[in-house]
């Protein structure tokens, strides 16, 4: 973090890191972005307790879902509340940065363009307010 009033972020769909190789393998190319928050969809069933920084998740199941949103460990963010839904599309952290009020929203939406509709216009909304 060079300049305070700048973050840098990433997201990437991991498809899948419930296999120990596969999400070393993923965390240690994720640690050579150096973003400040990375957001993840596709994590699936995976606990990312190996990241150095903090991490929060939104399970899916084995084979589908799942989102997080990891923080570098020299961030200086406050976390104030956090939340998901329980179908792992969404994580969501509300904290402090350098004075300022953020929110953070990681989505795997769903595919299906039904699905799709209904998720933005029922279920995400309650996330971004």
């Amino acid at each position: 973090m060079d300049n305070p009033q700048t973050i840098t972020i990433a997201t990437v769909n991991v498809n899948g890191i419930g296999l120990k190789g596969r999400r070393d393998k993923t965390l240690k190319t994720l640690r050579e972005y150096n973003a400040d928050v990375i957001f993840l969809q596709e994590t699936h069933t995976a606990r990312i307790t190996e990241w150095q920084g903090l991490s929060y998740c939104s399970f899916g199941t084995k084979n589908s879902s799942g989102s997080a949103i990891l923080f570098h460990r020299e961030l200086g963010f406050s976390v104030e509340e956090q939340s998901s839904d329980c179908d792992g599309r969404v994580a969501s952290v509300r904290g402090i940065i350098n004075g300022h009020k953020v929110n953070f929203v990681s989505v795997y939406a769903p595919n299906n363009p039904v699905t799709k509709k209904i998720f933005f216009l029922k279920s995400f909304h309650s996330f971004c307010q």
